[in-house]
């Protein structure tokens, strides 16, 4: 943002930096003036002249190398401009003394010092016009002598020749003022060019460092996305090449091995995708922090004993007011990286009261991290020690995804390590009330519900998607009909009315989505027909536009027991717990 003091500073470097050339310029021009006085008054008075103003030049030499801003370090203030005044006021009482020194009674005597005082005030214009008042002070003991001197000439011609200086004066003023308003402006574009340049290059760094960013992404996520695959791949050709079933069975164990590594990842780039759209919401409630910490180590008893690491948790019954499925999901992820990187030790969760907050900090003795690389793991797929890309050393997408939930929940994170001492991350939670707490309902067990003579019409541009969810409706003793686009569908839209439950896809071809065809549907039938968007979507905008929608958001991949699940509770107009 350009400031007026922006502004002001350079004015006064500049006429810091002009003023010299000028004072260089009046030592000249006494020397041709004095042989001029020299014709009409004495040699002793004009060598007096001459001495002093040399003296006074000098005396303002030194003023400006030593004294004045911006030289030798001195800051520029509001009043610097009047210490520029002053000199200039001396500058122009020097010249003006000519007047009383030499004292002109005619016409004949007056013009040569009238011409000379007109050009000193001529040239001040392009020299002390950036200070406007500099300019001022310069010609105003000028003016005053000016008119003094007609006290000694004759008076018939002192009027007009008063009149004249007059309107000389005002239209140098006139002038100054002009070349100060056009200099101000050109500083001042000059001023928001520099910040516009300055804007354009942050801008370009930030651009260029996401796109670095995007692709480390895409390289990481890609690495990640592609391990799994092969590993199908390869198992997959060695079920399809053997006639054992010994050797089958052992392999699916495997296969689901790997099947489980992809939904891990895709969930938690969709984990990722929701936070940046902005349509995950916080709950606040009043929870004992200390039940969820307990809940969370359970699922690493195992790893914890192999790694022969202990687990303290210190809370004291801390309640704390936030949401109760956010919190969970950092503590997994903090508590999982300070089991995964601590070798030898062990790892402490503990709570402490803060005023109106409630510190909750996790410790470990792990292998730590370096200072300048602190920022840097809170970036997705970053991992410090893990350049081989390990999946049994996590995805690198645990601590981006704290961060974001932490935003959401308008708590601090802040992060200590020091390498090979361990680490620490604490989180400041505000202080909750237990007579507030709400009671806990244990959702009723998930069941392998019926689904047999269900109509169910599957939409999805993906012939793979399309044929392999068919064949397990049709497994399930559903009644199945498909369409890859929303022309399939219109065409054949005497089943899609009577259809019992449909299945789209978000995205699909031609001028409508999902969203759009399903109520389309609808308003044909006359009727709301259950209905699920399966979609493999994870951009923030169309998970923000399915999540304004209606209808049940499912996304790719997903278990067939959480399809089934979800079918039935539609159908039955229940909630997910």
């Amino acid at each position: 943002m350009v400031t007026s003091n922006n502004i002001y500073n350079d004015q006064i470097r500049l006429l810091s930096k002009y003023i010299p050339r000028g004072m260089l310029l009046n030592s000249v021009v006494p020397i041709p003036f004095a042989f001029l006085m020299l014709l009409q008054s004495s040699r002793t008075v004009v060598v007096a002249w001459l001495v002093f103003f040399y003296v006074v030049i000098f005396f303002r030499a030194l003023l400006h190398r030593y004294l004045i801003p911006p030289v030798r370090n001195k800051p520029i203030t509001p009043n610097t401009r009047y210490l520029y005044a002053l000199s200039s006021a001396i500058a122009g009482a020097v010249w003006g003394s000519t007047i009383l020194v030499f004292k002109p009674t005619s016409l004949g005597e007056f013009l040569p010092i009238a011409l000379t005082l007109a050009s000193v005030m001529a040239g001040g214009i392009s020299v002390l016009s950036y200070v406007w008042v500099s300019y001022i002070a310069f010609i105003l003991p000028m003016t005053v002598l000016f008119f003094i001197s007609f006290f000694f000439i004759d008076h018939q011609i002192a009027v007009p020749i008063g009149f004249m200086v007059l309107i000389y004066v005002i239209a140098c003023l006139y002038f100054s003022r002009s070349f100060s308003k056009v200099l101000t402006e050109n500083l001042r574009l000059r001023h928001e060019n520099d910040v516009l340049l300055n804007d354009l290059r942050i801008k370009k760094e930030i651009a260029e460092q996401a796109n670095r960013s995007k692709s480390q992404f895409l390289a990481a996520a890609s690495h990640d996305l592609r391990q799994p695959l092969h590993a199908l791949s390869m198992l997959f050709e060695a079920v399809k090449e053997t006639n054992s079933n010994d050797i089958r069975i052992s392999l699916y164990p495997k296969i689901e091995t790997s099947i489980h590594a992809l939904s891990n990842l895709f969930n938690s780039l969709l984990d990722i995708s929701k936070l940046d759209a902005g349509v995950v919401e916080a709950k606040a409630e009043n929870i004992e922090i200390k039940k969820i910490i307990l809940s969370n180590l359970n699922q690493y008893e195992t790893e914890t004993k192999k790694k022969n690491l202990s687990i303290r948790v210190h809370c004291n019954g801390a309640i704390v007011y936030t949401d109760h499925v956010f919190i969970e999901r950092i503590l997994r992820n903090l508590i999982s990286n300070a089991i995964r990187y601590t070798e030898t030790g062990g790892i402490l969760v503990s709570c402490r009261n803060r005023g109106n907050f409630v510190l909750l900090q996790v410790w470990d003795t792990g292998i730590g991290i370096a200072e300048n690389e602190i920022e840097n793991v809170y970036a997705e797929f970053y991992q410090l020690h893990n350049p081989q890309r390990d999946r049994q050393q996590g995805l690198g997408l645990g601590l981006s995804i704290v961060r974001r939930l932490c935003d959401l929940l308008d708590c601090s994170l802040e992060l200590r390590s020091k390498p090979g001492s361990g680490t620490v991350v604490s989180i400041l939670l505000p202080k909750g009330d237990a007579r507030n707490i709400q009671k806990t309902v244990e959702p009723e067990p998930l069941k392998q519900w019926q689904l047999a003579g269900l109509r169910v019409l599957i939409i999805d541009d993906d012939l793979e998607v399309l044929t392999a969810t068919s064949i397990l409706l049709k497994k399930w003793g559903c009644v199945v009909m498909t369409a890859k686009t929303s022309d399939e569908v219109l065409e054949n839209i005497d089943f899609s009315e009577q259809a019992d439950f449909i299945l789209s896809d978000l995205r699909l071809p031609g001028e409508l989505n999902g969203i759009e065809l399903l109520d389309l549907i609808r308003a044909r039938a006359g009727k709301d027909i259950p209905a699920i968007i399966i979609t493999g979507d994870t951009g923030p905008e169309r998970i923000l536009l399915s999540q304004k929608s209606s209808y049940k958001i499912l996304h790719k991949p997903l278990k067939p027991a959480q399809l089934r699940t979800t079918i039935h509770i539609a159908l039955t107009n229940k909630t997910v717990s």
